[in-house]
């Protein structure tokens, strides 16, 4: 879907900073991917790029994972880098030192969404944002302000 109209339409177009801050990478043209940014009117039209998630299908299933590259049109996209996330178990917070928490069957992941710009923030569980991810995908949103999807949830 390199046609898109992402909100950052490539290189030429790219906001103020993206091209000294990030790396360039390809993406793959048929990957299923569902990003995440914020442009409130406090931004000074340099928009906040929180998060882009990706479909993976590996031996252990077909899942919505966190991707470091943020997609524009004609199949480049920059790093924004892994964004905060929580282990949990259950509803306690897992610690990062112990392995065994990928095996317990209440392990979870936690997704803050945050806007570094203007604060704006979401905190959505893993098994929460699969189903929106996917929703969105099917919908063919593959883009979507933050600010409208806490709106939504």
């Amino acid at each position: 879907m390199t046609e898109y109209p992402y909100l950052v339409a490539g290189i030429n177009e790219a906001p103020r900073g993206v091209l000294d801050r990030h790396t360039l990478t390809s993406l793959e043209s048929d990957e299923r991917r569902v990003s995440f940014y914020c442009a409130a009117p406090s931004h000074a039209d340099d928009p906040w790029f929180v998060a882009s998630f990706v479909y993976v299908t590996n031996e252990a299933g077909s899942t919505w994972a966190e991707s470091p590259n943020y997609p524009m049109r004609g199949g480049v996209a920059f790093w924004i880098g892994f964004r905060a996330s929580d282990d949990l178990i259950g509803n306690q917070r897992a610690s990062a030192d112990d392995s065994s928490r990928f095996y317990d069957p209440g392990f979870r992941l936690r997704y803050k969404l945050r806007c570094r710009t203007c604060g704006l923030r979401l905190a959505r569980r893993s098994d929460t944002i699969q189903a929106d991810l996917e929703k969105l995908w099917q919908s063919g949103v593959l883009e979507v302000p933050l600010a409208a999807y806490a709106a939504t949830v």
